[in-house]
């Protein structure tokens, strides 16, 4: 027996989450437009200061991480700009 909440809203399976998931994480990492990259890096970042779920354990390494990412998105951009 199976059970099933209709609850309205729409909310995407947790599959449709982790594509989601690892296409912001490599968007992060590499997109193929610098400003997509910083942007993506600053919402995370804003993300891991405002989670108090997160704790510091945690949230301060991804934050740190995520600003060295923002960094070379825009030496991508500086560097773009440049050339």
């Amino acid at each position: 027996m199976s059970a099933s909440i209709d609850t309205g809203l729409g909310l995407p399976s947790p599959k449709e989450w982790a594509k989601t998931g690892v296409g912001y994480a490599r968007k992060a990492i590499w997109a193929k437009d610098p400003v997509t990259q910083i942007a993506v890096n600053a919402v995370i970042i804003v993300a891991m200061m405002l989670s108090s779920a997160v704790g510091f354990v945690v949230g301060i390494p991804i934050a740190l991480f995520s600003l060295g990412l923002a960094g070379v998105g825009v030496l991508r951009l500086v560097f773009g700009a440049v050339m």
